[in-house]
């Protein structure tokens, strides 16, 4: 029994890595598919791999000229929130520092 929960849990770090390497383009992708949605719900626009969370075809027009990535509440992760409703986010990647 206890083998596969510590497998459980290695497979779910081991997500966890590649959500982060994919996670730009992940959401570079939804975010460009979801502008040529046409009809019904949009799809979370978080770096999660897997993610499959609706959010509804209106929250494009929230987006506005922030230019930033639609997500479900739960998935901001360290994003800067720049809108918000009841279903879903606006949020913007949150900028590195630069070394001094």
């Amino acid at each position: 029994m206890q083998q596969i929960e510590h497998r459980t849990v290695r497979l779910g770090a081991r997500a966890g890595r590649q959500s982060s390497r994919a996670g730009p383009d992940l959401r570079e992708a939804r975010r460009t598919a979801n502008r040529k949605q046409t009809v019904g719900d949009l799809r979370c626009e978080c770096g999660q791999l897997g993610c499959r969370s609706a959010i509804p075809a209106g929250a494009e027009a929230y987006r506005g000229t922030h230019g930033g990535f639609v997500v479900v509440p739960g998935h901001i992760g360290n994003d800067v929130v720049v809108a918000a409703a009841d279903r879903f986010f606006v949020v913007q990647l949150r900028r590195r520092r630069e070394s001094s």
